[in-house]
């Protein structure tokens, strides 16, 4: 059977089901992946801003047992790219500082008082320089994205985990490997993909 993908969301979800052993590896993670827990484009709300929760998409995270990896992807389509730094944007940026956030949060918080997560959020925002309101109690698709996401990482890691900002970067077989992130902070992973392309669709055979 052959899967067409289309750009960089389907080269990362073909990364995280079949490339993700080489990646802990390289990250110097020992946890099994079989022990790791992968969010495929986890979303926080769409509508961004300064006077909006909402903080964005992920394009994946992974949680394993001592670290969490909060993944952006991008892919190189052309041979022989001469932009050898790869500059996430502002957004992109932001949405993983408002994260950290809440996750520093969530592990000084009692678990149980969202109310007073709530208020270590803002606290902790505030102490980054991030004007954006914190989630409101309420029955909203961000408040329950929220929970779900910190109750998985709360069944995944116990103690609060090592955080690590991920781009993971896709490039053809004729691309130049000498890239780097911008801003630096972020862990630079590079990915071959020498799939055959239609158009902006990839085409990955089964056994890839």
């Amino acid at each position: 059977m052959e899967i067409l993908l289309y750009g960089e969301d389907g080269l990362t979800l073909w990364a995280m089901e079949n490339r993700l052993p080489g990646i802990l590896e390289e990250l110097y993670d020992d946890t099994p992946p079989s022990d790791c827990t992968v969010l495929y484009r986890p979303s926080f709300g769409r509508s961004g801003g300064e006077n909006s929760p909402q903080f964005g998409e992920f394009d994946f995270i992974i949680i394993s047992k001592k670290r969490i990896y909060l993944g952006e992807s991008k892919w190189i389509r052309k041979p022989g790219n001469r932009k050898r730094v790869i500059e996430l944007g502002e957004a992109q940026v932001l949405r993983h500082r408002v994260l950290r956030c809440y996750i520093d949060a969530w592990y000084n918080t009692d678990r149980e008082d969202w109310s007073e997560f709530l208020i270590n959020a803002r606290h902790s925002m505030d102490a980054d320089g991030i004007r954006k309101p914190v989630v409101t109690i309420g029955i909203t698709d961000l408040e329950r994205n929220l929970r779900q996401f910190l109750n998985i990482l709360n069944m995944q890691c116990k103690l609060k985990p090592e955080i690590i900002d991920i781009l993971l970067l896709f490039r053809d077989g004729g691309s130049d490997s000498n890239f780097s992130a911008r801003p630096e902070s972020f862990r630079l992973l590079q990915r071959h993909c020498d799939a055959r392309r239609s158009d902006n669709f990839i085409h990955i055979d089964r056994h890839e």
